[in-house]
């Protein structure tokens, strides 16, 4: 075994046995006596519902991350990626449509692995604790729909990723960032028209009352939008959400139709209110800006090593290739991604407790307090997480510490 596969498997085998610790410790925390604070949203019975659902999640994720390492592992260790490659050079393509080509086998792969877990995920975990209402019509067309707006927009930025690398030299993986960090930029003003209604059918909100109300408090932060209109989530499933999307005057404010359902109007501005103290913290461009420094990595690593001989034979790769190489790198990423999202899931951590802040300072913490009560009541939330399951998975922190930080008016409180 080459130094390069030990480092891999090192990573691997100690991905998964982290993994296993911090599940095994989640399922142990679950406790049987439902905490105080909740007391007034959660029947016994809910609550016993929860940790069922709870206990059901995590045994799935973990078979997940259990299975798809070791699939993903023994296909790059016994010389998978070097077996693909030579089969698509042996079709005669150019380099950069071989590398397309590579990239939609792999995918394609990566998906009928994943599918089964996704499949039980919806229609057996989620359908049997009452969350589940896609259809296998709407399963199938997502799938469908998923898979045509990755390749028409995978397709060019991969193309032009390929060309630099090919083309321009040592500065190959400063371009690729650039190229990439614009794009990036530019869905976010595509997805709103274009992406976002292949999948939800957006109507104007129909309740009045509340749509004076959040007009007001909106008003009042001088927070500018287009539209109020509501998603059909509930055609997927009956848990709720909010937000906004697009920029300045053309921002439109989103409610799942689930959550309209669940809340006051009252509930649904202070939820708002904390979607609105993202924007107004810089919550969303600080994220970006994360997202772009993890994106130059990886394009940096790539240009390091892209072209390595001993790196690539480690991995049954005999003959180098520019997309090999920058595919191999960013499918070894994923292994590390796990340790490497921890400080970003810190961070997300540390912005939900401040637009929490901001949503109390702005609007009456009763009613932001109450609408984390009943949401994590409806979506039967794990009230009593382990601390290492929350630092490794976590984005938001457990409900429990958000609503003491409200109740005691902490605004400066950390993670």
């Amino acid at each position: 075994m080459s130094s390069w596969q030990f480092i891999v498997l090192f990573l691997i085998v100690g991905t998964v046995i982290l993994e296993i610790l911090a599940v095994t410790l989640n399922l142990r925390a679950l406790s049987s006596v439902l905490p105080d604070e909740f007391a007034d949203v959660f029947t016994p019975e809910m609550y016993a519902t929860s940790r069922e659902y709870t206990r059901a999640r995590c045994r799935l994720n973990l078979l997940a991350v259990i299975i798809i390492n070791s699939v993903s592992s023994a296909f790059l260790l016994l010389g998978g990626f070097g077996v693909v490659a030579e089969l698509i050079r042996g079709l005669g393509f150019g380099e950069i449509f071989s590398g397309l080509f590579f990239v939609a086998v792999l995918a394609f792969m990566a998906y009928c692995v994943s599918l089964p877990f996704n499949v039980y995920a919806t229609f057996v975990i989620e359908e049997k604790f009452g969350f589940n209402r896609t259809t296998a019509r709407i399963f199938i067309l997502d799938a469908i729909k998923g898979m045509l707006l990755l390749a028409i927009l995978g397709v060019p930025i991969l193309t032009l990723v390929f060309w630099l690398f090919l083309n321009t030299g040592s500065l190959a993986w400063a371009y690729c960032w650039v190229c990439a960090t614009l794009f990036s930029l530019l869905l976010h003003y595509l997805a709103p028209v274009l992406i976002m209604p292949l999948f939800t059918s957006f109507s104007p909100i129909a309740d009045t009352s509340l749509q004076a109300k959040v007009e007001k408090y909106a008003c009042k932060e001088k927070f500018r939008f287009k539209t109020i209109v509501t998603a059909d989530g509930s055609k997927r499933s009956s848990k709720g959400n909010a937000f906004f999307t697009g920029f300045g005057r053309f921002r439109r404010i989103v409610l799942f139709d689930t959550l309209v359902d669940k809340l006051s109007d009252d509930e649904v501005v202070a939820v708002l209110a904390h979607e609105i103290g993202h924007h107004r913290l810089n919550h969303l461009w600080k994220m970006a800006v994360i997202s772009s420094v993890q994106t130059a990595l990886i394009f940096y690593t790539s240009s390091l090593i892209y072209n390595n001989k001993t790196f690539l034979q480690a991995f049954g790769v005999e003959q180098t290739s520019v997309y090999i190489s920058l595919i191999l790198i960013a499918y070894l990423y994923n292994f590390l991604d796990p340790l490497l999202s921890i400080p970003v899931k810190a961070i997300s951590r540390r912005h939900e407790y401040q637009a929490d802040s901001f949503a109390a300072a702005t609007f009456n913490p009763r009613f932001l307090i109450g609408a984390l009560k009943k949401l994590s009541c409806d979506n039967l939330s794990n009230l009593t997480p382990h601390p290492l399951y929350v630092f490794l998975h976590f984005s938001h922190p457990p409900i429990i510490k958000r609503l003491n930080a409200l109740q005691h008016n902490d605004i400066k409180h950390v993670i």
